[in-house]
């Protein structure tokens, strides 16, 4: 008589507010820098989450309703109609905010002022992007606040046609990223310790340039050799192969007709014309205040 098959038991299925908090109870891996992405493309907001959640021990950018929080947890945790309720919910305010700004535009311009990220909607119809940069010019969008952004040098020519500058702009931010982080993180040193020493935290791996971030002095003419310095070592960290990118065609052409096409060879190339494009995008000495420009993540 042959023995009856044990049947399989079912895995037991889990609800969103159950893996939210599954998930919660997880080391969350943090890094405190910013990876170089010439292309402009951020795919670093979550890392920006926890890292302000980190330093602060609040979650940035409060819902401020308990409701809205649960939601939030709950479309993290992959529950589609949460998620849905919360586009919804943002895209409902984004309309109530532009009709805001023409009913009562001084007082959105001394909001705007004091703020540097504003909400926009984007709609898979044709949009002018000169119309969307006309209202945050329009809102005076953080003219009452000094940015972390370094305000480069209005060059001649377009920079999706100009490879290097555009290299050259994404590294500067960046690495004035990172040392926001670096400094932070060495103002926090003894909480963020403590912390990752309880095991709800992890800091994931950092490359060898970013240590020579911390010590960098504001982005200027002066400061540039030492950026420039930072910035070579920075893209071969980051990206490796960077020279057979197609932007880089004519520097490797270049290199092939005078029978210097070696992998060093092409990358020294290219890092020289991202390094000469630095001097047509820095700002002119002006006369700043001495404090940090940098902001601040909190006590």
């Amino acid at each position: 008589m042959k023995a009856k098959s044990q049947k399989k038991a079912k895995p037991v299925k889990q609800n969103a507010a159950e893996t939210s908090a599954t998930c919660q109870s997880c080391p969350r891996t943090v890094i405190f820098f910013s990876h170089f992405q010439p292309d402009g493309v951020s795919a670093e907001i979550e890392n920006a989450f926890l890292v302000g959640e980190l330093f602060t021990g609040e979650k940035p950018f409060p819902l401020y309703l308990p409701a809205l929080e649960k939601a939030f947890e709950l479309a993290f945790a992959g529950n589609k109609a949460a998620a849905k309720f919360l586009v919804d919910l943002a895209t409902h305010l984004s309309f109530r905010i532009a009709a805001l700004e023409k009913q009562q535009p001084q007082v959105m311009r001394e909001i705007a002022s004091k703020l540097n990220l504003w909400p926009i909607f984007k709609g898979t119809h044709t949009c002018s992007e000169k119309e969307t940069l006309a209202r945050l010019e329009e809102l005076g969008l953080g003219q009452g606040i000094r940015h972390l952004d370094t305000p480069f040098r209005k060059a001649r020519g377009c920079d999706e046609s100009l490879a290097a500058r555009r290299w050259a702009k994404e590294a500067v931010r960046c690495i004035n990223f990172t040392r926001l982080y670096q400094r932070q993180l060495v103002s926090h040193k003894d909480s963020v310790d403590k912390k990752l020493g309880q095991g709800t935290w992890k800091r994931g791996d950092e490359p060898a340039w970013v240590s020579e971030t911390k010590d960098l002095p504001d982005y200027s003419n002066q400061s540039r050799p030492k950026w420039a310095d930072v910035i070579r070592k920075m893209i071969r960290e980051e990206l490796p192969e960077f020279h057979l990118r197609t932007e880089w065609a004519n520097q490797r052409n270049s290199c092939k007709a005078r029978n210097r096409d070696s992998k060093g060879e092409i990358q020294n190339t290219v890092l020289d014309d991202i390094i000469s494009a630095l001097k047509t995008i820095t700002p002119g000495e002006t006369n700043q205040s001495a404090e940090n420009p940098l902001p601040n993540f909190g006590k």
